[in-house]
């Protein structure tokens, strides 16, 4: 062999090992946490918002007093940190794991651009899935597998929707005014 091809080839295994050792160390990613393509009208803007559900870890198990599985089930508390300044701020939170597809569990927007977290009476809010405003309590059916629960807020340069926005609707309304987004996930199984 002359020394040039060995030379390329050193480099070639140099490269390789520098590769498989970035691989090996870059934070893997679950199956689990992976965003489902049925949300990738969500994603638009940049990724700039760090979002918490009850301070809990990224896909830990909703509380039961959010679910169904409850007489009085609460919606849970969501916060966010930004350094983007929109005019408003917008939270939907989806199923899309349920099996008719995505269910939406809320709709809020025209959240004041000043506001770090939500509560229920702040904002103008949307129909969920089942037809009404307001939270729907996480419900999976029975047996399911485990679902996950996407909580997203959204930076918009709009703040003046009108109520009762259906989330096609909504999403129509401010395609192109989303400057950042992020979200979180819970799961939950009955």
């Amino acid at each position: 062999m002359k020394s040039t091809q060995l030379v390329g080839i050193s480099v070639s295994v140099v490269l390789a090992l520098i590769v498989g050792i970035f691989l090996l160390a870059s934070p893997k990613v679950s199956k689990s946490q992976e965003l489902p393509k049925s949300l990738t009208p969500f994603i638009e803007g940049k990724k700039a918002i760090v979002v918490k559900v009850d301070n809990l870890k990224e896909c830990a198990m909703a509380p039961i007093a959010y679910t169904c599985d409850t007489p009085f089930p609460s919606v849970p508390p969501i916060s966010w940190k930004s350094d983007v300044v929109p005019k408003s701020f917008a939270i939907v939170v989806v199923d899309p794991d349920a099996p008719i597809g995505n269910f939406y569990h809320l709709l809020v927007y025209n959240i004041p651009p000043t506001a770090k977290e939500w509560k229920p009476d702040v904002g103008t809010y949307g129909l969920n899935s089942a037809g009404k405003e307001g939270w729907f309590p996480i419900c999976p059916p029975k047996g399911d597998r485990a679902h996950r629960y996407y909580f997203f807020v959204l930076a918009l340069n709009i703040d003046n929707l009108p109520p009762g926005l259906t989330v096609d609707e909504f999403l129509r309304a401010v395609k192109g005014n989303v400057v950042a987004y992020g979200y979180t996930c819970l799961k939950y199984k009955r």
